[in-house]
């Protein structure tokens, strides 16, 4: 009987600890790793599409600030370290967009991201909860030109 009890308690153990493993894994890919400070303090965790059997922590943080006549910002990996940075402008309107409407729509990093024929480069897009959609400076013409083309700017 009490061997029984053994084989039993060690079948179980085989079979729950593996399945408390992989809860906490998959808890820890999904949870929202710390704010890093070079991301500006409105700045979100864009988590990536899901993968198979991937628990790491995979997404992008995204923040923009006021500076000067543009809005400056960032997209950065889960350590802070960044993947773009530089100078935006509001698709329509001019100046920057303010500090306190600086607000993300986007819900997964697959929505950030277009490509820009002129530099042969991903850049990203971000769009903002009121509807206004950012561009980088750089590349301003060449996607304001495709997102009218592609009615793509309607919130």
């Amino acid at each position: 009987m009490k061997l029984l009890k053994l084989v039993l308690a060690f079948i179980a153990g085989c079979i729950v600890l593996p399945v408390a493993c992989l809860q906490c894994l998959i808890w820890w890919g999904h949870s929202i790793p710390r704010h890093p400070r070079n991301v500006p303090p409105s700045g979100i965790w864009l988590h990536a599409p899901p993968v198979v059997f991937d628990f790491t922590r995979r997404g992008l943080w995204v923040g923009c600030t006021v500076k000067g006549e543009s809005n400056w910002c960032i997209v950065a990996d889960v350590d802070g370290t960044p993947e773009y940075q530089g100078l935006f402008r509001p698709m329509a309107g001019h100046g920057p967009v303010p500090l306190e409407l600086l607000r993300f729509s986007a819900t997964s990093s697959a929505d950030l991201w277009s490509f820009s024929n002129q530099r042969e480069k991903v850049v990203p897009i971000v769009r903002l909860k009121d509807g206004a959609i950012l561009l980088p400076v750089e590349d301003f013409d060449e996607l304001k030109g495709w997102l009218e083309s592609q009615e793509f700017s309607k919130p």
